[in-house]
């Protein structure tokens, strides 16, 4: 069966909710992201979500329903936005790393040694270098934390290290 869209009156209601109490609700997001900006990103788009299901939901648990979503909303950005900055340290140097053992050795050396880390390893440089993908992609690619799939791929950096400056 079909979502079926508001009806008018529930539309006027939350149109009305969302007027009075926006202010209320950006200082919910604000409490938990401490960002003003990026926590009235996430108010738009929890409302927007919460247009899609107002049906579903009864008339005087919208506000409650609302101001929930939006802080389980502000945790889940908050969390990513913690999770991306810890690895964004892990990334720089692991680049840093890979092109300066790009330019000390011969791409078959490379390959060879690269060849004979563990599987595990192997697989997360191949994913990073040569696909590109993120260490969220491969997490969930090989059914691993996103932290996991940076040490190895940091561990198999170190290793490389080690046997091509032998």
């Amino acid at each position: 069966m079909a979502e079926s869209s508001p009806s008018e009156f529930d539309a006027v209601l939350f149109e009305r909710l969302i007027a009075q109490d926006r202010a209320a609700l950006i200082a919910i997001a604000n409490a938990v992201v401490r960002d003003p900006h990026e926590a009235e990103d996430i108010v738009q788009e929890t409302i927007a979500a919460v247009w899609q299901r107002l049906p579903a939901i009864a008339p005087d648990k919208v506000t409650h329903y609302l101001s929930r979503a939006i802080r389980q909303n502000a945790k889940k950005r908050k969390h990513r936005r913690r999770e991306h900055a810890a690895l964004e340290g892990i990334v720089e140097t692991a680049e840093v790393e890979n092109r300066a053992l790009g330019a000390l050795v011969d791409p078959f050396d490379l390959d060879e040694a690269i060849g004979s880390l563990p599987l595990s390893q192997r697989n997360v440089i191949r994913m990073k270098y040569y696909f590109g993908m993120t260490f969220r992609q491969i997490g969930v690619s090989l059914s691993i934390s996103s932290h996991t799939a940076a040490s190895r791929c940091r561990y198999a950096i170190a290793k490389l290290k080690r046997l091509l400056t032998r």
